[in-house]
């Protein structure tokens, strides 16, 4: 058991940079973590970390180590979990990413109720609008509305994402409204920066792409409805958010003779901590989310 508090007390440093940080989350006092990591560097007869005063860094052997010990750590407390006898309720730590307006639409309701129904559960949820590795950033689940495919990980498709090209009738009165794709290369562009400048649409069976000029690039979703409501250019946007805009006639709905291709949530796991009773907990939470209630929230 020692060696496995050691492996714990290296990738808390090798993930922080820092003995302090490390020691931080681990509740400890740096110089136990400096300890445990020399004990692990004993072990293996090579030294894992460069040590100035300022920072650390990993050695060859640190950088060689990290990945088969996170894999060693998390078979461990699979093994772990699995064994446990005499309670029904889930425990652990969940380490969650959330494209952030999605994330605060269902943290305020089905999540809100996960955490009521999981006392057991402590959980760091993350806001980050861009597609994460959740194994080279130790997340348990990532949940993601954008493309990508990652080895070790294991993807769950939750539910259709659909989107919307909007703009706002005095950018419309500016500007000209916008018939096809192509009429779009003419137009300021509101871009989503983790999508790209290269927009889809659907037309009779196919998929038309046009690569825009954006005017803006951002990754924040809440920020590029805004700027759209206030006459800075088209933008795609997500439903959930710009059909209760275009309602309102802040927002104005274009091209419904070529709707932007579907995009799908996704929820994506380590392959090694897929059958974690607290990660299967979760994506039970996750699939069956109420959507239409999450559209009434918007």
């Amino acid at each position: 058991m020692d060696t496995l508090t050691n492996i714990r007390a290296f990738i808390a440093t090798a993930e922080k940079r820092s003995f302090s940080a490390a020691a931080r989350q681990l509740g400890l006092m740096p110089s136990v973590v400096m300890k445990r990591v020399n004990q692990l560097e004993n072990e293996f007869r090579c030294q894992l970390f460069q040590r100035s005063t300022r920072r650390v860094a990993l050695t060859e052997a640190g950088e060689t180590l990290l990945s088969p010990l996170k894999d060693i750590l998390e078979r461990f407390r699979f093994i772990l979990e699995s064994q446990r006898t005499g309670t029904h309720e889930v425990e652990g730590h969940l380490r969650i990413k959330m494209p952030t307006m999605l994330g605060r639409l269902w943290t305020e309701s089905a999540l809100s109720r996960f955490i009521a129904a999981n006392r057991r559960l402590t959980f760091e949820i993350v806001y980050q609008d861009r597609s994460v590795n959740p194994v080279e950033e130790n997340f348990d689940v990532a949940i993601s509305i954008w493309p990508g495919t990652f080895r070790g990980v294991v993807e769950f498709p939750l539910q259709r994402y659909g989107h919307v090209l909007v703009a706002s009738a005095d950018y419309l009165k500016r500007k000209g409204k916008p018939e096809n794709p192509r009429d779009l290369l003419t137009h300021d562009c509101l871009v989503m920066a983790p999508t790209g400048a290269i927009w889809t649409f659907k037309r009779g069976g196919r998929l038309i792409n046009v690569e825009v000029s954006p005017r803006i690039s951002l990754n924040d979703h809440q920020t590029l409805l805004r700027l759209a409501c206030d006459g800075h250019g088209i933008a795609i946007g997500a439903e959930l958010a710009a059909k209760p805009l275009v309602r309102a006639k802040k927002l104005v709905a274009l091209m419904p003779h070529y709707p932007v291709a579907d995009l799908w949530v996704t929820a994506r796991v380590p392959e090694t901590r897929v059958n974690f009773a607290r990660v299967q907990a979760l994506l039970k939470a996750l699939q069956s989310v109420n959507w239409t209630e999450i559209e009434g929230m918007s």
